[in-house]
C-alpha cells in the first residue's frame, strides 16, 4: 500500500473512470468473468476529485496492491486516467436539466 503521485502538480481536470476501475479488475480486485474470485484487499483509496489540486504533497490515489509490479501497473493507469490541468475546472450543477412531460 503506497500512494501514487502526479508527475507535475495541478488540478484535476478530467477522469477517466472505465479505466481505472479496469486497472482494479487487472489487480484481481474484479471479475473478467462471472466465475472469477475478487481479491477484496486491493484497490483505490484517497483518490482525489474533479477540481482538487495535487502536487508532491498530495497524491492522486492510494493504491492497495499484492505486490509491487501490480502496484506498478496501477500506479501507470491511474496517471494516464486521470487528466491536469493549470486552473481548476468550472464546476457543473447537480442537475444539469429536467425532463418533463
Amino acid at each position: 500500500t503506497k500512494a501514487v503521485y502526479a508527475d507535475t502538480e495541478g488540478f484535476v481536470s478530467e477522469m477517466d473512470t472505465r479505466a481505472l476501475g479496469m486497472a482494479v479488475v487487472a489487480m484481481g480486485g474484479g471479475r473478467r468473468q462471472a466465475s472469477d474470485t475478487i481479491d477484496y484487499s486491493v484497490g483505490f483509496t484517497d483518490m482525489a476529485r474533479l477540481g482538487d489540486q495535487v502536487d508532491g504533497q498530495r497524491p492522486l490515489a492510494v493504491i492497495h496492491a499484492k505486490d509491487e509490479n501490480n502496484w506498478q501497473e496501477a500506479a501507470k493507469a491511474v496517471k494516464a486516467a486521470i487528466k491536469l490541468a493549470d486552473k481548476a475546472p468550472e464546476s457543473t450543477p447537480t442537475v444539469y436539466r429536467r425532463i418533463s412531460e
